[in-house]
């Protein structure tokens, strides 16, 4: 990816792409959060994180129920992001989930679905001493990292 601030406010995911019809399957409702989440990890890396998720698959679960393998780990929140991990948050009771597309000069560039409608697919920025609060009332469970 070239300077990730040239994106920013773009979509850059292929949300009509078949990573998103098959990697969630029935599992997850298109226009969801974990929707994208799964088509962006299939999109990106190959990875069908549906199999790797034991039902129900809230956004606050993913990190505690995530299978772990060969091409997906976990990452303490403790530890920070890192590009191509999905930080998972509680948050009443669905949570929420975004997707880690960089990391550069003190900001996590990241995506999302079903936030902010007006953002749907569209990269962000947030500095990364915020990034674990950034979303208010929201607690940062910790990273799925894709390889």
């Amino acid at each position: 990816m070239a300077h990730p601030d040239a994106s920013l406010g773009k979509v850059i995911a292929s949300t009509d792409s078949a990573a998103y019809t098959t990697a969630g399957g029935d599992r997850f409702t298109k226009g969801q959060c974990t929707w994208y989440c799964c088509g962006r990890a299939k999109e990106k890396k190959g990875v069908n994180l549906s199999a790797l998720l034991p039902s129900p698959a809230n956004g606050c679960d993913w990190f505690k129920k995530v299978v772990t393998n060969a091409h997906v780990t976990k990452r303490a929140a403790s530890q920070g992001p890192v590009v191509d991990s999905i930080a998972s948050f509680s948050h009443n009771t669905c949570g929420h989930v975004v997707y880690v597309e960089a990391i550069r000069d003190g900001y996590v560039y990241f995506t999302e679905y079903n936030w902010n409608q007006n953002m749907n697919g569209k990269l962000q920025k947030v500095a990364e001493n915020k990034f674990a609060t950034m979303r208010a009332n929201c607690t940062l469970n910790g990273y799925i990292v894709v390889r």
